[in-house]
Protein backbone atom coordinates (compact mmCIF):
# COMPACT_ATOMS: atom_id res chain seq x y z
CA UNK A 1 0.00 0.00 0.00
CA UNK A 2 1.38 3.41 -0.95
CA UNK A 3 1.55 6.34 1.46
CA UNK A 4 -1.37 8.06 -0.29
CA UNK A 5 -3.56 4.97 0.10
CA UNK A 6 -2.66 4.70 3.78
CA UNK A 7 -3.49 8.38 4.34
CA UNK A 8 -6.83 8.06 2.51
CA UNK A 9 -7.71 4.98 4.57
CA UNK A 10 -6.76 6.80 7.79
CA UNK A 11 -8.79 9.91 6.86
CA UNK A 12 -11.87 7.83 6.14
CA UNK A 13 -12.48 7.14 9.80
CA UNK A 14 -15.55 5.27 10.93
CA UNK A 15 -18.94 5.67 9.31
CA UNK A 16 -21.05 7.00 12.17
CA UNK A 17 -24.32 6.45 10.40
CA UNK A 18 -23.56 2.92 9.21
CA UNK A 19 -25.51 1.43 12.10
CA UNK A 20 -24.78 0.31 15.59
CA UNK A 21 -26.70 0.55 18.81
CA UNK A 22 -24.09 2.57 20.68
CA UNK A 23 -23.95 5.20 17.94
CA UNK A 24 -27.72 5.50 17.93
CA UNK A 25 -27.80 5.88 21.72
CA UNK A 26 -25.07 8.53 21.63
CA UNK A 27 -26.91 10.50 18.96
CA UNK A 28 -30.16 10.31 20.95
CA UNK A 29 -28.42 11.50 24.13
CA UNK A 30 -26.67 14.27 22.22
CA UNK A 31 -29.95 15.42 20.67
CA UNK A 32 -31.74 15.50 24.04
CA UNK A 33 -28.88 17.40 25.71
CA UNK A 34 -28.79 19.87 22.84
CA UNK A 35 -32.56 20.44 23.14
CA UNK A 36 -32.23 21.07 26.90
CA UNK A 37 -29.37 23.46 26.18
CA UNK A 38 -31.40 25.43 23.62
CA UNK A 39 -34.40 25.59 25.98
CA UNK A 40 -32.21 26.98 28.78
CA UNK A 41 -30.66 29.57 26.45
CA UNK A 42 -34.13 30.72 25.36
CA UNK A 43 -35.19 31.05 29.02
CA UNK A 44 -31.80 32.58 29.99
CA UNK A 45 -31.32 29.99 32.73
CA UNK A 46 -27.57 29.66 33.00
CA UNK A 47 -27.27 27.33 35.98
CA UNK A 48 -25.25 24.24 36.83
CA UNK A 49 -27.46 21.99 34.67
CA UNK A 50 -26.84 24.32 31.72
CA UNK A 51 -23.10 24.04 32.22
CA UNK A 52 -23.33 20.27 32.52
CA UNK A 53 -25.30 19.97 29.27
CA UNK A 54 -22.94 22.38 27.50
CA UNK A 55 -19.87 20.38 28.51
CA UNK A 56 -21.56 17.12 27.46
CA UNK A 57 -22.61 18.49 24.06
CA UNK A 58 -19.18 19.95 23.30
CA UNK A 59 -17.43 16.75 24.39
CA UNK A 60 -19.79 14.51 22.42
CA UNK A 61 -19.34 16.62 19.30
CA UNK A 62 -15.55 16.41 19.62
CA UNK A 63 -15.74 12.64 20.06
CA UNK A 64 -18.04 12.20 17.06
CA UNK A 65 -15.85 14.49 14.97
CA UNK A 66 -12.72 12.62 16.05
CA UNK A 67 -14.24 9.27 15.16
CA UNK A 68 -15.58 10.31 11.78
CA UNK A 69 -12.75 12.64 10.66
CA UNK A 70 -9.55 12.15 12.68
CA UNK A 71 -7.57 14.50 10.42
CA UNK A 72 -9.72 17.45 11.58
CA UNK A 73 -8.63 16.96 15.19
CA UNK A 74 -5.00 16.73 14.10
CA UNK A 75 -5.40 20.07 12.31
CA UNK A 76 -7.02 21.63 15.37
CA UNK A 77 -4.24 20.29 17.58
CA UNK A 78 -1.54 21.85 15.42
CA UNK A 79 -3.48 25.14 15.30
CA UNK A 80 -3.71 25.34 19.09
CA UNK A 81 -0.06 24.32 19.49
CA UNK A 82 0.97 27.13 17.12
CA UNK A 83 -1.30 29.55 18.95
CA UNK A 84 0.11 28.64 22.36
CA UNK A 85 3.72 28.71 21.19
CA UNK A 86 3.11 32.18 19.71
CA UNK A 87 1.68 33.34 23.04
CA UNK A 88 4.70 32.07 24.93
CA UNK A 89 7.08 33.89 22.58
CA UNK A 90 5.27 37.21 23.05
CA UNK A 91 5.01 36.91 26.85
Amino acid sequence: MSEDEVKKEKDKGIDLFGGGTSTAIQLILLTKALKRLVDKVEKEQFDRAFLSDAVYVIGALFILLGISHPSVLEGMKSFFEDLLSGKEEEG
